[in-house]
């Protein structure tokens, strides 16, 4: 039982891990996509979701049509999952980059552990353990280091900002419980292409009343194909699956790897340069993942979830 639990803990941290890799490189794609100006960052986010949805839709109508179907049933719930977790955290992201600047912005954005902890809590009956309190408070302190929050120079603080950053927080920790509850049904496929569907079109009704019809170049159209196909479908799939064998607080935690993971990429790629202070909250955010890791480890416990995928 150890072995088998050990085993499905690391590929669920796996999965997270490599989501949270293609996640990262969202921020560089959408510096390229609309240095110009041809293309303004909520239809980049519309574009993104609209490509995604429709290569899914292609992908599965060719290969797996039964995965197509849902419940009539289920019907409010993956509407809830696609306008809450798709276009409303896409735009409430938009938004609070918009009025409080990346720093800030990111850092509210990763409060969403904090969101799934105190839900799966409530919802689904996972108290966090001492350890998981700590590799959280691990987590949350890196981002905020990461994302250098104690650089007043760079915070514009509103509370229209203060509110969009928050709810990006809350609607991104609907990925991890709406895909908590899609997965007792259906598979990962299945429980993510509606959802982005419903999601495009608030997205593109959003973009369109607000900066009209976008005109991309030939170069922005290869990165929307990206992002539609990496970020959207992909990254979305594997950290859905995750939740087959790690609890969804866990996986959450793991997720705040990503911004770690987006500023090596500038570095190595961008030229762009890590201070001290953000190389500490770095370290933090591994430290939390170890610390998670290590404890699933010594565990002889296995969800529910876990048994059945296995």
């Amino acid at each position: 039982m150890r072995n088998r639990t050990v085993k499905a803990s690391t590929t669920g941290y796996l999965l997270v891990l490599s989501a949270a890799t293609i996640w990262a490189t969202i921020g560089p794609a959408y510096k390229l996509i609309t240095r110009n100006q041809q293309v303004l960052p909520a239809q980049a986010a519309f574009l993104r979701c609209l490509t995604g949805f429709f290569f899914l839709l292609i992908v599965l109508a060719i290969f797996r049509p039964r995965a197509l179907t849902i419940d009539i049933s289920d019907l409010p719930l993956f509407l809830a999952f696609g306008s809450i977790s798709i276009a409303g955290f896409y735009l409430a992201y938009v938004e609070a980059v918009s009025l409080l600047g990346v720093a800030l912005a990111v850092t509210l954005l990763y409060t969403s552990p904090a969101w799934v902890t105190i839900l799966s809590w409530i919802l689904f009956r996972e108290r966090p353990s001492r350890l998981q309190m700590m590799a959280l408070i691990s987590a949350l302190l890196g981002c905020a280091l990461l994302s250098e929050v104690y650089d007043t120079s760079q915070l514009r603080i509103n509370l229209l900002g203060i509110i969009a950053g928050i709810l990006s927080g809350i609607t991104y920790a609907g990925y991890t419980l709406f895909g908590r509850i899609t997965l007792r049904k259906y598979d990962p496929l299945s429980s993510v292409v509606w959802p982005i569907g419903i999601g495009s079109l608030i997205l593109g009704a959003y973009s369109y009343i607000t900066t009209g019809v976008p005109t991309p170049s030939l170069e922005a159209w290869g990165l929307i194909l990206y992002l539609g196909v990496g970020p959207t479908v992909v990254a979305m799939v594997l950290y859905i699956a995750s939740l087959n064998y790690i609890p969804g607080s866990l996986a959450s935690i793991v997720a705040t790897a990503e911004p770690l993971i987006a500023i090596l990429i500038s570095v190595t790629f961008m030229e762009e340069k890590l201070n001290l202070i953000q190389s500490i909250g770095g370290a933090l955010i591994l430290l939390a993942v170890i610390m998670l890791q290590t404890g699933s480890s010594k565990s002889e416990d296995i969800s529910p979830t876990t048994e059945a995928a296995l």
